[in-house]
Formats: structure tokens, sequence, C-alpha cells
């Protein structure tokens, strides 16, 4: 574990984050219901994914990160064992415990990322699961992760479509209710430009959003300086697309 901690410590490089990926993922063969470990897993698979560059990589990176997550969840027996009876795994959320927060958050980062590359048909079809993650990680500690409950809401409001639940007013008030909780998160801003604004067709806020994302301080919160950079590359990206998507 010490050589993945090293490695991840340097995950401004993505290959620290394989390496990283590599050495929990070879603990985790020797000690498979290690929560912690798997959800670590599912978080480095979506950071290295946010480097890539082919969609095939991405989807498959996403897709590996969502796996990690749901093994973490399985750690908990009574939410496996729910599922195991037949349920559908979003429908045992309330067997989960704050202790099974981290692997369940990484679970929707990575699946939600999936279905949006995969597009129209996979936001829909995976709808009902992303919903109710959220919901539970809202309900279950609003702060968790720099407002996360509020981000994936807001996220998934703007991403459905309006005969499946879609709702910008909604998005919006949980967009704001996030910044509220931690303002300094810059990957809030990034995702309610890419989803929120573009389907506003909102262009000043888009505008807006990604500037303030690249006038941000990644130091601001140490601790995932790292992310917040990668965040900056993030809005870059997306304001070098703004004719194309306004």
């Amino acid at each position: 574990l010490l050589d993945a901690e090293a490695a991840w410590v340097l995950r401004d490089d993505p290959a620290q984050i394989r390496i990283a990926i590599a050495r929990w993922d070879e603990y985790v063969g020797h000690d498979p219901s290690n929560a912690g470990v798997l959800a670590m897993l599912a978080r480095a698979s979506y950071l290295l994914a946010g480097h890539l560059t082919t969609e095939e990589e991405i989807l498959a990176t996403y897709d590996s990160g969502a796996s990690y997550g749901e093994r973490g969840m399985a750690t908990n027996e009574a939410f496996r064992a729910c599922v195991e009876g037949g349920a559908k795994d979003y429908k045992c959320l309330d067997q989960m415990t704050v202790a099974d927060i981290d692997a369940t958050y990484w679970v929707y980062a990575n699946l939600g990322k999936w279905s949006a590359t995969k597009g129209f048909t996979y936001i829909v079809k995976n709808k009902s699961k992303l919903k109710a993650i959220a919901d539970w990680v809202q309900t279950t500690d609003p702060s968790y992760f720099y407002g996360a409950g509020d981000r994936l809401l807001g996220t998934y409001y703007a991403k459905a479509p309006a005969a499946f639940g879609g709702d910008m007013e909604l998005s919006l008030a949980h967009f704001d209710a996030s910044l509220a909780i931690s303002p300094e998160y810059l990957g809030t801003k990034v995702l309610q430009a890419q989803y929120y604004a573009t389907k506003a067709q909102d262009r000043e806020l888009f505008q807006r959003l990604c500037d303030e994302v690249l006038a941000g301080d990644p130091e601001a919160i140490p601790e995932i300086a790292p992310e917040l950079r990668l965040e900056q590359v993030k809005a870059q990206s997306l304001l070098d697309q703004i004719d194309d998507l306004f």
C-alpha cells in the first residue's frame, strides 16, 4: 500500500495514477473486502479518465472505476444480502451507512460520466440508479466531498431529459447549494458549465464559470490540488469549444 500511496501523492502525472491503481488492485486481489482501497481504486480511475483522450480508453476506465466502487459497496453485508435476494442495487441503499459513502459516491461519478460519454440512451438507462445514489449521498452527508450530493443532483437534473425527470430549475438550485457548501471546489463549476449552461444555452454563464475556474487557486484545498488543477484543464478545454457549443 505504501507504493500506491506514494504514487497517489504524485497524481498530477497520469503515469503515477496508473501505478497507484496497479498497486491497489494487486492489494485487493489479496484482500477483496477492503472497502477503503476499492473506493480509492474507483476514485483513481475517475481521475485517470479525466487525463485520457481516446473515447475507448475513457469509457473503459470509467467502467472499471464504477466496478471497483460497486465491489466496495458490496462489502456491506446487509446491502449485499439485499442485492443477492433479487433487488436492484439502487433499491438497497437503505442498507448502507455513512461508512459506505466513499465507494457509493465514486460509483455515481464513474457511471455518470460513462453514461454521458455513451450518450442519451445510456443516460436514460441508468437514470434511476444515478438519481437514487445522488439522493442517498446528499441525504447521508450534504457536506461530503465538497458538497458532492448537491453537485450530483445538479448534474443529474441537467443531464436527464425533461421527459425522464430532468429539471433545469432543480439543477441550478442544487449547483448553487453545492457551491454554498464548498465555493473553492472548482469541479462543481466545471460540471455546471458543461451540463447546465450548455443545455440552457447560457453562453454568458458558461464563460463566467470557466473563467472563474481558470482564475481559481488549486491550493485553496491543498489535499485535492492535483484534482483542481485537472479541473482547470477541463475548463480550458470547454472554453476552446465555446463557439461550437453556443
